[in-house]
């Protein structure tokens, strides 16, 4: 088990359980990752799950120290990671029960390997979280590389568009903690807000740059001139 084979298995989980809308620790995380990689810990893979917050790789979620029994046994603390609207009594017994059911496969395949090379459209899941989903391979088939885009947002034409990153341009700044949107770790540049991809097989767009397309939005992604427009159907 490699280090990079166990970051993307974590980022894949934490995506099933945000997109969910679930509340979660670390542990329920490190539970469900050891049911594809037996041999992994918890401790390796707490660090990778703090990672992720920290980076907004969880978009808007939060986070609240709670009450836990370790090892069932004995009183500990522990992160829950929840959306802000979310109360904290949520994380129940019938809660606890759903983060052990095994993650779905079918979801995982569609959203790793279901486009073509020849691909120029795909269709952009939106998660119980607000974040849209679209899928890498759709960005790559349109000339854009990297583990970071730019999102530009037009509001007027209703749509946003993926572009590459500018070779000369600076590295992008993370956005000052006192003035952050909560969903996004980079400030916005001139040539429109930074994005990494922060899970194997897809670039979640935060809920914050989705929310002006309405609620429940029925969204495309389609390659233009070398570009990802993302619009309504």
């Amino acid at each position: 088990m490699s280090q990079d084979e166990l970051y993307a298995v974590t980022a894949r989980v934490v995506d099933e359980f945000t997109s969910a809308a679930m509340l979660f620790t670390g542990l329920d995380v490190s539970n469900a990752v050891k049911q594809t990689l037996t041999e992994a810990r918890h401790r390796d893979i707490s660090p990778i799950v703090r990672d992720l917050y920290e980076r907004k790789g969880m978009g808007a979620y939060t986070q609240t120290l709670i009450d836990v029994m370790a090892a069932g046994q004995k009183p500990a603390k522990a992160f829950l990671y929840h959306l802000p609207e979310q109360a904290v009594a949520l994380y129940d017994d019938a809660m606890r029960s759903q983060l052990a059911t095994p993650p779905q496969r079918q979801q995982r395949v569609a959203d790793d390997g279901a486009l073509s090379a020849s691909a120029t459209e795909a269709g952009v899941r939106i998660g119980k979280d607000g974040r849209a989903r679209v899928p890498r391979k759709l960005i790559e088939n349109a000339g854009i590389r990297g583990d970071r885009v730019l999102v530009r947002t037009d509001q007027a034409a209703g749509k946003l568009t993926i572009v590459a990153p500018g070779s000369s341009a600076p590295a992008p700044a993370p956005v000052d903690p006192l003035y952050a949107l909560p969903d996004l770790f980079f400030a916005a540049t001139d040539n429109g807000q930074p994005l990494n991809y922060e899970h194997p097989s897809l670039l979640h767009i935060p809920r914050s740059m989705i929310d002006m397309f309405g609620q429940d939005p029925n969204l495309v992604a389609r390659i233009e001139n070398g570009t990802v427009v993302v619009v309504k159907r």
